[in-house]
């Protein structure tokens, strides 16, 4: 999470923008880098780096190889889809930053997700939807060419939204296009093949590859040794990550908050992990949840009582969102403002008659619900 008394980033943005690129560019870094280091808040950073943004909105999609060989035995299994099928429709509840906002079916046409999704990521600046045939759509933001999406990404079987940049997996390999800021998206060689599962929050990506091992890339490219094989699935917070192995958790990165620092609980009998910005969310094998990290908006509370028959959770910037076997959503948390705030009860989309949900994303000041069938 960041912090609740931003610094002011006007200083830095007094230029004309007819100065030097190169300047602007220093410029650029440095506001990102307080992003980073000092937590502004996320909604000053945004406004403040969108100033600067053209010096890195070319896209620059990586050249295409041939296609990954075929996983071997024993590969480390990719995460199951968020829908099955002819995939189905995404509705949005919130306040995003930006035109994020799909509230209903309508809206979900004039954006394109209203049939077909198979999964849905959101994040800062953008949300991306991947479809059942592999075709990818973007929508919100467009400051760092997050839209041109690279014909050499599809079509994809995952994908992933960064801070104005995105992934796509595609035969094994990364593909990541917009923001170029930190190497975001230049795409280490160990990610180039063999990968089964991708993650991004914010300036740095994570890639499971099917040996176990983790690949991390962008403000971060630490791994720790015991993430180096048997991992299972990967999540990419807000300056740390999270890898899950034999059933527990391992965190490493960003400390401030306590959110690379694993609890007790959450060492053991873990199957499904998902990293906030500053805090994180898991699931156990016994349906309970266990939270941790940053707390300022209730985010690593658990609502009372708390949520059962969980089948998929998500975190988000500052909140959390859960899918329960019912099919019914829960979101709690803050960031739908200035400042801390903490909402247990945050509003979730109006399932659509004769619909169900079947996946969740805790975004940025909003969340996004997945249902399993499109909208008429």
């Amino acid at each position: 999470m960041l912090s609740p008394k931003p610094e002011p980033v006007t200083a830095v943005l007094s230029f004309d923008d007819k100065f030097d690129p190169g300047l602007r560019e220093v410029v650029y870094r440095r506001v990102a880098s307080r992003l980073v280091s000092s937590r502004v808040h996320v909604r000053r950073a945004a406004v403040a780096l969108l100033a600067v943004s053209a010096v890195t909105a070319a896209c620059a999609p990586v050249p295409e190889v041939p296609a990954a060989p075929a996983l071997p035995a024993g590969a480390a299994a990719a995460p199951a889809k968020a829908a099955a099928g002819p995939g189905g429709g995404i509705l949005t509840a919130g306040s995003p930053l930006f035109a994020q906002n799909v509230p209903n079916a309508n809206a979900a046409k004039n954006f394109g997700v209203a049939s077909g999704v198979v999964e849905v990521r959101s994040s800062t600046l953008q949300t991306i939807a991947l479809k059942a045939d592999g075709s990818i759509v973007v929508f919100n933001d467009n400051n760092f060419g997050q839209k041109q999406i690279p014909a050499q990404a599809m079509p994809a079987t995952a994908v992933a939204s960064g801070f104005g940049h995105l992934l796509a997996l595609k035969d094994g390999r990364v593909h990541a296009w917009g923001s170029t800021l930190f190497g975001v998206t230049e795409v280490p060689a160990a990610a180039r093949s063999g990968v089964v599962a991708i993650s991004s929050k914010n300036l740095h990506n994570l890639a499971l590859r099917n040996d176990g091992s983790v690949v991390s890339w962008g403000n971060r490219t630490d791994v720790p040794a015991e993430a180096r094989s048997g991992v299972t699935a990967v999540a990419a917070g807000g300056d740390h990550s999270l890898a899950l192995k034999g059933g527990g958790v391992i965190a490493w990165g960003s400390n401030r908050h306590g959110q690379a620092t694993v609890p007790p609980q959450a060492r053991s009998g873990v199957k499904a992990i998902a990293a906030g910005w500053n805090h994180n969310l898991v699931l156990k094998e016994d349906g309970t949840l266990v939270a941790w990290g940053y707390n300022a908006n209730c985010e690593a509370t658990l609502p009372t009582p708390a949520p059962s028959g969980v089948v998929a959770i998500s975190a988000g910037v500052e909140h959390n969102a859960v899918l329960l076997d019912t099919g019914v959503v829960k979101a709690w948390g803050g960031n739908t403002g200035f400042g801390p705030t903490c909402n247990m009860n945050r509003p979730v989309p109006v399932k659509p008659a004769g619909n169900t949900a079947v996946a969740v994303e805790a975004g940025a000041r909003s969340t996004a619900v997945l249902y399993q069938l499109p909208f008429p």
